[in-house]
């Protein structure tokens, strides 16, 4: 899948983050830190099933759903070779669950973004199923039991417009009164296409379509930066 490399930068002028009263997260790799799982749940499902990954399977994996990342490995995503790929992914990731952890200064921050008004939301291309299970064995984000949309959710996943509609419409806001932060290129193209302002978590090293990005944080504590 081709994606167009559009990035546009903003004067601090524009008063951006000026109206915004919703915070939308995506959740793996921005409030959990899974990419590690992630990677080795993908592993596990190639040593079963004899599937040879690629360097760029990993980077293009990050921030899309199971169906999408195996575009580059099936030339059918639904086909039943790629049916069981998926499927020993899922198993060894959701055995695997409770290995996750939250990432650094979140929980001080949503705390902090609630006190201060801001509704608190999740954006993610997780399932449903892991989603339940998740909250269920962490109850520190049980909050977002009712405040979460997964990709079971909508009919097409990140890049496109509609998991971030969706959310922005659960919470009775505009896009524009929004911002989404997340981790993934896929997660700016959402934004972009949606028109939800957008902040970009950089846990690693920086992807290389955002490394010009005017808006990007390395701590969650940091986008108070911007909405202050």
């Amino acid at each position: 899948m081709l994606l167009l490399v559009i990035i546009h930068t903003r004067d601090n002028s524009d008063n951006m983050f000026s109206n915004i009263k919703g915070i939308i997260y995506d959740f793996d790799g921005t409030i959990v830190d899974d990419a590690k799982l992630n990677e080795d749940a993908w592993i596990y499902a190639s040593q079963k099933t004899n599937v040879k990954l690629t360097a760029e399977f990993f980077i293009y994996q990050r921030g899309v759903g199971n169906h999408d990342a195996v575009e580059l490995l099936f030339d059918d995503p639904f086909s039943q070779d790629a049916e069981e790929f998926i499927k020993y992914k899922r198993e060894y990731f959701l055995d695997n669950v409770s290995n996750i952890e939250i990432l650094s200064d979140f929980l001080e921050t949503k705390d902090l973004l609630k006190k201060k008004g801001y509704d608190v939301w999740i954006c993610t291309a997780s399932s449903q199923r892991f989603m339940n299970i998740y909250l269920e064995r962490n109850l520190i984000l049980k909050e977002f039991k009712e405040k979460c949309v997964t990709r079971d959710m909508t009919t097409l996943g990140k890049p496109n417009a509609e998991p971030l509609l969706k959310t922005t419409s659960l919470m009775n806001l505009l896009p524009n009164q929004c911002v989404y932060v997340g981790d993934a290129y896929t997660d700016y193209m959402a934004a972009e296409n949606s028109k939800t302002n957008f902040i970009y978590y950089q846990q690693y090293e920086s992807i290389k379509e955002l490394q010009d990005y005017q808006y990007k944080i390395k701590s969650h504590k940091s986008i108070f930066e911007f909405l202050d």
